[in-house]
């Protein structure tokens, strides 16, 4: 009996200490998080984890949709909804309902596209831009693999799961960014909600929701998310792709994909935009006239300076710079160049990443030419003359020419007098 209690206590143990309590099964591991925050003017990488691990986008494919489309197609060109494009999806896929033969403005299309996630949408644009599914998906792939995006392959416009569709963190960062240069994308994505007009085949309007949830102002954050586009399935997890901008104008892109949960994929999306605004900014790397020795192969026996300033976007604590300076001069040993004469160029690299570069100019006057206006000495007298100034030779010749006519006319006029 009492080595049955004992036993009793004993599994009641292994199980009470085997199993993680709430807390610890709650605890994100967040090494399977993959993630880039990139710079929108450069395009530089700021932050990023796992960001060249392939992952299906879901419908995140749709900012590539949009892209190619507008690159492809103007805005107010009436679009036709195919049998194909008002016909059968998949279940639980998000559909507009269009019908077969309804006529909507591409613009509007692409409301429905990147604010509701319309599917059937995305393929009536793909028939309208590519004249098929397949058509456009080779239109879509040719359009990021011209922005850098080389580990894309997509097979159709909206994201529904195949195998062969699929993409990277860093690949939906550049094409992200690349599309935001459009400025009717930027304009779209940057919509809460808009009111889709009534068509050939909806009498009423109807007013769309943007499904991306941290768009616009969220508290306790110094930046305005304003973009771009959401993503989910069983087999790709939570994918979202953000935009934002902080007071001073600085923007960044932002992608998170295998996110375990909506909620996480918002938060996580606004504590890396935050880090990027708080821990980057653009700074002096060097300013014109700077002195400069260091990076040059060899003396070039005279001082040389940069000719412009050079900023760039780095780490607020310079301790995690990782500056190179190359410097190239133009001209062999012995060569004699005028002051602010062009000598080199001079080229700044960080981790490996050129962030800018500058002409060097020569400080120093040792041009063998005779400076213009002056006259050699003069070995009889041993005196430097200056050269009579060639500017003055024209005026001076016509205040000659006005005195002598001045005198001419009043010997004239005396003579009359005389007489």
């Amino acid at each position: 009996m009492i080595q049955k209690i004992t036993s009793i206590f004993l599994i009641m143990a292994i199980l009470i200490f085997a199993i993680p309590t709430v807390a610890e099964a709650d605890t994100p591991d967040e090494s399977s998080y993959y993630y880039i925050v990139i710079d929108q003017d450069t395009g530089a990488i700021l932050l990023e984890q796992n960001s060249g691990n392939r992952i299906f986008p879901a419908s995140t494919t749709k900012i590539l949709t949009a892209y190619t489309a507008l690159a492809n197609a103007g805005a107010t060109n009436i679009v036709t909804a195919s049998s194909i494009a008002s016909g059968p999806m998949e279940t639980g896929a998000v559909r507009l309902g269009l019908s077969n033969g309804e006529e909507m403005e591409l613009y509007d299309m692409l409301m429905a596209l990147m604010l509701k996630s319309a599917n059937d949408v995305a393929v009536a644009i793909a028939e309208y831009i590519g004249g098929s599914v397949e058509g456009f998906s080779t239109m879509m792939n040719e359009k990021a693999a011209s922005s850098g995006a080389l580990d894309t392959h997509f097979v159709n416009p909206h994201g529904l799961h195949n195998d062969e569709h699929y993409t990277t963190p860093y690949d939906l960062a550049i094409i992200a960014r690349k599309a935001l240069q459009n400025y009717n994308f930027a304009s779209i994505v940057s919509r809460s909600q808009y009111t889709l007009p009534a068509t050939n085949m909806r009498d009423k309007t109807y007013t769309i929701k943007n499904s991306n949830p941290i768009l616009g102002e969220n508290e306790g954050m110094d930046f305005l998310v304003t973009g771009v586009k959401t993503g989910y399935t069983s087999k790709a997890k939570y994918t979202l792709v953000s935009s934002a901008h902080d007071y001073s104008g600085r923007e960044v892109v932002c992608v998170v994909a295998n996110m375990p949960s909506r909620v996480v994929s918002a938060e996580y999306s606004l504590q890396l935009m935050k880090k990027a605004f708080d821990e980057f900014a653009v700074q002096s790397i060097t300013y014109a006239g700077e002195l400069i020795s260091e990076g040059l192969q060899a003396d070039p026996g005279y001082a040389v300076a940069t000719a412009m300033n050079i900023e760039y976007l780095l780490p607020r604590d310079e301790s995690l710079w990782n500056i190179d300076v190359n410097a190239e001069l133009f001209y062999p040993d012995g060569y004699s160049p005028s002051r602010g004469e062009i000598v080199g160029k001079l080229v700044y690299t960080n981790n490996g990443t050129e962030i800018g570069s500058t002409y060097l100019v020569s400080v120093e006057d040792l041009a063998a030419s005779t400076p213009k206006g002056i006259i050699p000495v003069d070995k009889d007298d041993g005196l430097q003359k200056a050269a009579f100034p060639i500017r003055f030779i024209v005026p001076l010749s016509l205040a000659v020419a006005f005195a002598l006519l001045f005198f001419f006319i009043m010997r004239y006029n005396k003579k009359e007098v005389e007489e």
